[in-house]
This record gives C-alpha cells, sequence and structure tokens, in this order.
C-alpha cells in the first residue's frame, strides 16, 4: 500500500531540501497543536481532503492562526493560501513504517487518550 502526501510548489523546496516531511502539525478539535506531524493519505487524488488551492482569502482570525503555528512575526504579511493540490508526493508504507516517531492517526489518538 502506498501513502500520498499533497503539497504546494514553495513548500517542496523545503521538503526536499531538509530531512523531508517533517516539519507539518496537526490541530485537534480542541484547538491544541501537534507539531512535527504530517498528514498522509491512501487516496491518490487531491480532492475530498479539505486541502486550499491557493485563491482562498483568509480572514484576520485566520492569519492569525497561520502566524501562531508557522511562528511567522507579525511584520510578515500573509497574502493568501498556496495551492496545495499541484504536488503529490508518493511514498512507501514499508519505509515509512521503519521511521522513528511514525504512528496511525488512530495510535496518535489513543496515545493521547482522545
Amino acid at each position: 500500500m502506498d501513502l500520498y502526501h499533497f503539497t504546494a510548489i514553495p513548500m517542496l523546496h523545503s521538503i526536499l531540501a531538509s530531512e523531508g516531511l517533517r516539519e507539518g502539525y496537526l490541530t485537534l478539535y480542541d484547538g491544541t497543536i501537534l507539531y512535527n506531524k504530517v498528514w498522509l493519505t491512501t487516496s491518490p487524488l487531491p480532492y475530498g481532503h479539505g486541502l486550499c488551492n491557493g485563491t482562498e482569502k483568509l480572514s484576520e482570525s485566520e492569519k492569525s492562526f497561520m502566524r501562531r503555528v508557522g511562528n511567522i512575526s507579525e511584520s510578515t504579511s500573509i497574502n493568501g493560501t498556496h495551492n496545495k493540490k499541484l504536488i503529490r508526493l508518493k511514498i512507501d508504507t514499508e519505509w515509512i513504517k521503519k521511521q522513528p516517531g511514525f504512528c496511525s492517526y488512530k495510535k496518535l489518538m489513543r496515545d493521547l487518550d482522545r
């Protein structure tokens, strides 16, 4: 089975030039933000995941959230979103299961008592 991660062109360089997919975050329903978590899916298509397409207009609340999770200063302007449907990375599950810190979403929620 393969897993996929969708991202935008500006983010691809960072992924390929660094240690890979390690700088994501996951926001829980109660607002808790878990850093160094990356969303993966079994779906090879970018539709139905709630991915932004680059045309969204952000509210001040959404811009504030982006600053908080991205550690972005107030002086840096945030104009909008990136199209995260453009780039699909395919990840072999046998390889990723061997990576330190990898766990399924279900296991993560169990570990957090959610």
